[in-house]
């Protein structure tokens, strides 16, 4: 089972969770709902992203500001 919830504005709020009709321990649940986050807003730029050269340490930057909460994952890829 994978529940989904999707909460359309900010702010607290209580979720009740149930099971077979009986609340679970700890239900209901305060949490506190934050603006989503806006990968349009992360950038990516530099000399090693340009022109990268093999068995050579490469410089680039990777912008987040503003782009909200969230993880970062990175991979390079490229041909033999």
């Amino acid at each position: 089972m994978h529940p989904c919830l999707a909460v359309l504005f900010p702010g607290p709020h209580q979720i009740d969770v149930t099971y077979e009709g009986l609340p679970i321990p700890g239900s209901p649940f305060d949490v506190d709902v934050v603006p989503g986050n806006d990968p349009t807003r992360v950038k990516a730029y530099g000399p090693g992203l340009e022109k990268g050269q093999t068995n050579q340490p490469q410089q680039f930057t990777i912008e987040t500001k503003g782009a909200g909460q969230g993880g970062l994952a990175l991979a390079v890829e490229g041909w033999l």
